[in-house]
């Protein structure tokens, strides 16, 4: 963080804020993507701000899709959007929150973010923490809009390739589980980039901006102390965040490879938005067999084929020592079977150590299955990733 940054404060102008906030939250400066909600049915979501929406003659959604509309002329950051951001309304006086798409075009990026959810937010997300600590990592805890889970950011002070940074996120995920066995960390949602590699005709997944007006005078998109208390001033707060340079990352990230700490990461698709191109994985499907499950909507697996009514489920090892999580992944085994599908399970470890194995043994579930579902096309799974 340069000096100037360091003088930030509450009482700074509104362009020592915006400046210091681009130089933290940076993403792709030649789209983002901004918040919108339905009138007609309530349904809010994400979508890249563009000159010509809902220009008459030109904009043809929904009936052509944004990523393949000839006409598309999407906006770029400026120190306006982030005013407008802020502020909670656009220069017309309509409500505003933009978001950012971290990936950047040549697969790197300025920041990552690990995302939790669910009801034991607060426990993971300070577990998460306290292994930052233990591996003198420094990060940034944010409540998020909704309230109902939190976003724990690094910085880097030059883009780094996802990848590497995707390998931090791991790193610091298997250490936290490490030190909590019986516990679990069943709130991680994602990590953000979401993907190592550019998805093709997309922009990656997104995330919402800090800070916006709305959530944040209810409390919410702000960033917390170790009590999980806002920050009494959060612009010298994110003034004192420390940027990790390229080096240290990537010493960090060799050492723990060379020690086996880094267990993979599950790619679960954005929420926001399902229908549009830029939000779904590169292989334009969904991997939820359409089954209730304990209430919170459709059944979620880590690799389905459809087909052939195979579910993969790829699991940490903490999975073996906690209860909770044992009984819950045995409810949708039951549920799967009950509803004709064939589950296999692995280690998420065991796909880097024995991948050749892992694959054989997808590879005899399928073949196994071919006569017993009615189809004759070649299989293929569903996932974050083509297969």
């Amino acid at each position: 963080m340069d000096s100037s940054a360091g003088l930030v404060n509450q009482t700074s102008s509104p362009q020592a804020k915006i400046t210091l906030f681009r130089s933290l939250f940076r993403g792709r400066e030649d789209v983002y993507p901004r918040r919108f909600e339905s009138r007609k049915t309530g349904k809010s979501g994400y979508a890249p701000a563009c000159a010509n929406e809902w220009v008459r003659g030109i904009c043809e959604k929904p009936r052509i899709k944004c990523a393949e509309c000839p006409h598309r002329q999407f906006l770029p950051v400026t120190d306006e959007v982030i005013r407008w951001h802020l502020s909670g309304n656009d220069g017309d006086g309509q409500p505003f929150v933009a978001g950012v798409y971290p990936l950047l075009q040549d697969e790197t990026c300025f920041f990552l973010a690990v995302d939790f959810d669910k009801l034991g937010w607060r426990e993971d997300a300070g577990a998460f923490l306290e292994a930052c600590r233990r591996l003198s990592l420094p990060a940034a805890l944010e409540r998020s809009r909704s309230g109902r889970g939190a976003h724990v950011w690094f910085f880097f002070d030059e883009a780094i390739p996802a990848a590497l940074a995707r390998r931090l996120g791991s790193h610091v995920l298997t250490e936290t589980m490490e030190g909590r066995p019986d516990v679990g960390l069943d709130s991680y949602d994602r990590l953000f980039p979401n993907q190592d590699t550019m998805p093709q005709g997309g922009f990656g997944n997104l995330i919402a901006l800090p800070l916006q007006k709305g959530p944040r005078e209810k409390g919410n998109s702000v960033f917390l102390d170790d009590a999980l208390a806002p920050w009494a001033d959060q612009w010298a707060f994110l003034a004192s965040v420390r940027k990790m340079g390229r080096a240290q990352v990537e010493g960090i990230v060799q050492e723990a490879e060379r020690r086996g700490r880094i267990l993979g990461v599950r790619l679960p698709p954005q929420d926001d938005g399902e229908e549009e191109p830029w939000t779904a994985p590169p292989s334009r499907h969904r991997r939820e067999p359409p089954i209730a499950f304990d209430g919170l909507g459709r059944l979620e697996v880590d690799l389905l084929c459809a087909d052939a009514r195979v579910a993969v489920e790829l699991d940490g090892a903490q999975h073996l020592a906690d209860p909770v999580a044992y009984r819950r992944d045995r409810r949708k085994d039951q549920l799967l079977q009950e509803n004709g599908y064939l589950v296999v399970r692995f280690l998420a470890e065991d796909v880097g150590r024995e991948l050749d194995v892992v694959l054989d043994a997808i590879s005899r579930a399928l073949s196994n299955r071919r006569g017993a579902v009615p189809t004759t096309a070649p299989f293929s799974f569903e996932n974050g990733v083509s297969s």
